[in-house]
Order: C-alpha cells, then structure tokens, then sequence
C-alpha cells in the first residue's frame, strides 16, 4: 500500500493532459423544428473567441431514432446582431453568413465580440412547408475592465499537476504511516 502511495504523483504525471472546458447549452422551438446552441465559453469575455454550435431536428418525424430527426444539408442563414435595449432602430447586423448543416444537423462557427452589448444570433430558415421562420439566442459578454487574464502556460501547469500530485502523495503517505504505528503500538 505505501509503495502505491509513493507512485502515485509520477502515475499522475503520466496521464495525458486534457483541458477541460465548460459548456452550456439550449434550445428553443419554432413550429416542428427544434434549434439547440451551445458556446464555449459559456461566459465569453469582451475580445475572446467564441465557438458555437448549433443543431437543428425535425419533431414531425416520427422514428424510434433521433439521428433520423436531424435536418442534414439544411440552409440558414446567420446572423450576429448588435441590439440596443428600448431601441430596435439602432440594432445593427455585424454578421451575416448563409450556412448549411452537416450530417449530423448541426453547423459550427465561431466569432470574437468586439465589446460588452447585448447580441443577437439570429436564425432564418424555411421550415418543412417552406415558411420563413426566424429565432434568436441572446449573448452578452463581459467587459474585461479589472480583470487580470493571464492563462496558464504548459509548463505551469506541468508544474501545478506535479506539484499537487507531489503534495497529495506525501499527505496520502504521511497519514498511512500515521495510521500503521498506531496498529503496531496497539
């Protein structure tokens, strides 16, 4: 058991790094068709790309599978929308692209918010009996005023990974051996 202790960090250093991320998603109905968007990050700074992912499902079919709901090769045209809270007339289309869902119904892009507004992503399809229908996900990113962002380099985290691993194996081993001269002195 303390021999398992003693290797644990350098087992801890062996796994594969892997950044994690968080990400939040949801979605909205318009008629049959269901339209789910996701973003990472979920709370995107003022000047940090974001990447977005949006699928889009046919409810009217019935089947026993989901993949035969997802509306491959589907035209939508995009939009990201500078809005003005009371204010539609000023509200500003900063981007606009035609995009087309892939085998799986969805479409990725990715774009970088250039301040702290409320935007519009904007969705217009034609649904299965070729109405026009439209809807919209609201996005805010926070202003970067006070906040220091400095990520982490590789190296860093390497050493943040050994250095906890380090710790917790020595705290791990200290407590064991604690626990083991208790028993032999009982």
């Amino acid at each position: 058991m303390i021999r398992f202790l003693f290797i644990l960090p350098i087992l801890l250093l062996l796994i594969p790094k892997q950044q994690a991320s968080a990400h939040a998603g949801f979605e909205k109905r318009v008629g049959d068709t269901v339209i789910y968007i996701k973003h990472s990050p979920i709370s995107p700074f003022v000047g940090e790309k974001v990447t977005f992912y949006l699928s889009f499902r046919d409810d009217s079919i019935k089947t026993n599978s989901l993949n035969d709901q997802d509306l491959k090769n589907f035209p939508v045209l995009l939009s990201v929308i500078d809005t003005y809270y009371g204010d539609e007339s000023k509200d500003e289309v900063i981007y606009k692209k035609q995009m087309v869902t892939d085998a799986n119904g969805g479409f990725e892009f990715e774009y970088t918010f250039d301040k702290e507004n409320y935007f519009d992503i904007e969705l217009e399809f034609l649904d299965r009996n070729k109405n026009k229908q439209s809807v919209g996900f609201l996005i805010q990113p926070r202003s970067t005023n006070n906040i220091v962002y400095k990520p982490i380099s590789d190296n860093k985290k390497l050493f943040l990974t050994f250095g906890i691993g380090l710790f917790g194996g020595i705290t791990a081993t200290t407590v064991l051996l604690k626990r083991n001269k208790k028993r032999i002195e009982e």
